[in-house]
């Protein structure tokens, strides 16, 4: 199995983590329009900790995404 980093550990010194998490919510946030700009995220990693996290309609299909700890 592949090392990971926990999600306590996340911070601004570095811009690439490799996390294992479990996505417990996601709804989207649109435009007045009805178009999908962004995509809400609760993540849970198995130290029970939980993050919100946004991932940007431009990033999609790459498995990146913007992490706003709490």
């Amino acid at each position: 199995m592949d090392a990971h980093d926990h999600l306590a550990v996340v911070d601004g010194s570095k811009m690439t983590w490799n996390v294992r998490v479990r996505v417990t919510r996601i709804w989207p946030s649109t435009i007045p329009n009805g178009v999908i700009v962004r995509w809400n995220l609760l993540l849970l990693d198995s130290e029970i900790v939980i993050m919100a996290s946004t991932r940007i309609s431009e990033f999609r299909g790459k498995r990146s995404c913007y992490v706003a700890k709490n």
